[in-house]
């Protein structure tokens, strides 16, 4: 006859392992899931703040623009402090943050007053336009971020 004594110690001890498997599963998967939620949480938050970011912005921008006027129909003259001293160093400084459509009218309108003032290769009248163009995207742009939020 073979003797059994060790089978009830065996079964006790696996039953141990495998119980303590489970729980660090267990343990690793909770954690895992909290990991995630909290990857999540920061990822929110940053996009939170960014969008808060991005309002400081265009409504900096458009009171600026609603303070100063930059361009007088009635004679072709650009006033260019207040774009170079106030609103320049906001677009520039959020750069990342605002939309490519705003993104392409500032590039526009900074190359046309760069050739406007440099040389007069540029006319003043399409300078004038590539700025209300910058100020309608910004408009646009905030509007349509207004409504996500």
């Amino acid at each position: 006859m073979v003797n059994a004594d060790w089978v009830p110690t065996a079964i006790t001890g696996a039953t141990g392992i495998l119980g303590a498997c489970v729980g660090v599963l267990g343990s690793f998967v909770a954690g895992n899931r909290q990991m995630r939620s909290q990857q999540q949480l920061a990822m929110l938050q940053k996009s939170f703040a960014e969008s808060d970011r991005r309002f400081q912005i265009y409504n900096e921008v458009l009171k600026i623009h609603a303070e100063y006027g930059l361009f007088d129909f009635d004679v072709p003259d650009i006033n260019t402090q207040p774009y170079v001293e106030k609103m320049r160093p906001l677009l520039y400084e959020g750069l990342h943050l605002l939309g490519q459509p705003v993104r392409e009218g500032l590039k526009a309108f900074e190359q046309l007053l760069w050739q406007f003032q440099s040389s007069g290769e540029a006319d003043y009248q399409d300078v004038a336009t590539a700025y209300h163009m910058l100020i309608t995207r910004i408009e646009q742009a905030y509007e349509r971020q207004s409504f996500r939020s």
